[in-house]
């Protein structure tokens, strides 16, 4: 049987606040609805940090995290920004193998 060709997509910048200081990712499935989310912020210290990652919940465990958070990643990084911050909770297994994963 011949492999599937994947549509998924990810999108980085879609949002942009007005003051340039947040922008938002997605990662879309088959159909084209969102599958998963992010948000990037620079805070006023200049740092930025990933904020808000959250996938639709009968979306998880198909890999939309790792595929936005590597496009995040390259995203900031051909913008210039060499280091992000992230938390995550520390009960939150999945999402922080996800995390080393990326990098």
């Amino acid at each position: 049987m011949p492999a599937r060709k994947s549509s998924r997509s990810s999108d980085f910048g879609g949002f942009r606040a007005k003051n340039g200081a947040a922008r938002a990712a997605a990662t879309s499935d088959e159909r084209g609805d969102v599958a998963s989310l992010a948000v990037v912020v620079r805070w006023e210290s200049g740092y930025h940090v990933v904020s808000s990652v959250t996938t639709v919940r009968d979306q998880r465990g198909r890999g939309y995290a790792r595929l936005l958070m590597r496009g995040v990643v390259a995203a900031t990084h051909a913008a210039g920004i060499e280091w992000l911050g992230l938390g995550v909770r520390h009960d939150n297994h999945v999402a922080q193998n996800v995390y080393r994963d990326v990098g």
